[in-house]
């Protein structure tokens, strides 16, 4: 696999949003004797992932936040290099909010989170038949989460 990333930080004043914004572009590439294949893409061979994390303090000790996923789909490969397709994009949404205060030496930090709140399906392979392939989507997962974190 081969790649460049790269990341842009801001970090933010009391006023400011704090984050961080990052881009790859990358791929893979493999070599089989099996079944007179030399070289082939490895079903990991994603060529561009986009990420973005926000957080804004709007009052007192409470602060949203929102994360931001993208990326290029996968490459499909049936029978041949010339059965070669990319699935869809994904692009998954992320949000955030949490309250944050101090007793003694420990920092506490009780958040609420909705992971892919846009609630996206992600493709994860395809049906291919002469000369078409069909992406297979998967259920969307939508994960709720609720934790409080201490840091000493």
């Amino acid at each position: 696999s081969y790649g460049l990333e790269l990341f842009l930080v801001r970090r933010g004043s009391r006023s400011g949003p704090t984050g961080w914004l990052s881009y790859t572009l990358g791929g893979a590439q493999a070599w089989s004797d099996l079944l007179g294949l030399d070289t082939f893409r490895p079903d990991f061979d994603v060529r561009h992932v986009l990420n973005l994390v926000m957080t804004q303090r709007v009052w007192g000790r409470i602060s949203l936040g929102v994360r931001a996923h993208a990326r290029s789909g996968r490459l499909i490969q049936q029978f041949s290099e010339r059965h070669r397709q990319r699935l869809p994009w994904f692009f998954r949404l992320d949000l955030r909010a949490s309250y944050r205060w101090q007793s003694g030496p420990v920092d506490y930090q009780v958040y609420a989170e909705w992971m892919n709140a846009t609630i996206q399906q992600e493709f994860l392979d395809a049906d291919c038949f002469v000369g078409a392939c069909l992406p297979q989507e998967a259920p969307p997962i939508a994960i709720p989460n609720a934790g409080l974190r201490a840091t000493f």
